[in-house]
């Protein structure tokens, strides 16, 4: 692969199919420390998939992005993309639709004057919100080789474009699926053309405190 990994038939069929059952769509590397994109395309090619694994893989991915980014507009039935500028709040691009901005959790009009939080009380994105203060423990090495445990949220809004993201088990780089961005769990740093504070594994020096809803 072009990250230098090698892979087999079986073990690449078991990579499209993880992904399709954790409802994503793009193929990373699954070395540890690596995660770079693989294009659905090369691992077509790689897997030898058949006609009916090509269009099972294909219809699959493709569903699972349009159920992160598409809702179907509440004032005319349109379908409305959500950009990542855009973040939760979202606009029916049909001239005659008169709704105007809406939250693209929870169907409501847009109340706030911030891009995170749309001011409904009943939303489920300010419900999730509140396990920002979840934290749990994350086991990294010093530059010294020595472990180092530290105490991070659960749930962290990506310092790109604001989706909540979970995290639930391996390193501490993420990749935001809405807007692509690469940021470090622990001190937030976004990925430029080196990762700022370390190595997958390393301690940052310092852990990023629990994000707030602007109201």
């Amino acid at each position: 692969m072009p990250c230098g990994h090698l892979i087999g038939r079986a073990s690449i069929m078991g990579l499209l199919q993880t992904v399709a059952d954790e409802k994503r769509w793009e193929v990373l590397c699954p070395f540890e420390g690596c995660g770079e994109e693989w294009s659905y395309a090369l691992c077509r090619k790689v897997g030898a998939l058949t006609q009916e694994e090509d269009r099972r893989f294909t219809e699959q991915f493709t569903q699972n992005w349009l159920s992160i980014h598409t809702r179907v507009c509440p004032g005319c039935g349109h379908a409305v993309m959500r950009g990542a500028e855009e973040r939760s709040k979202v606009r029916c691009s049909n001239a005659k639709c008169r709704l105007g901005y809406f939250c693209f959790q929870c169907f409501k009009p847009w109340r706030s004057s911030n891009f995170v939080d749309c001011g409904n009380e009943e939303c489920s994105f300010r419900a999730n919100a509140s396990l920002l203060e979840v934290t749990k423990e994350v086991k990294l090495t010093s530059k010294e080789g020595e472990e180092v445990v530290v105490r991070v949220p659960q749930m962290r809004l990506c310092p790109s474009c604001g989706l909540l993201i979970e995290h639930n088990e391996g390193c501490k780089h993420m990749r935001c699926y809405n807007c692509k961005k690469e940021f470090c769990w622990v001190c937030l740093a976004l990925l430029k053309k080196t990762w700022p504070c370390g190595s997958y594994s390393e301690y940052c020096g310092l852990v990023a405190p629990v994000q707030q809803i602007a109201k």
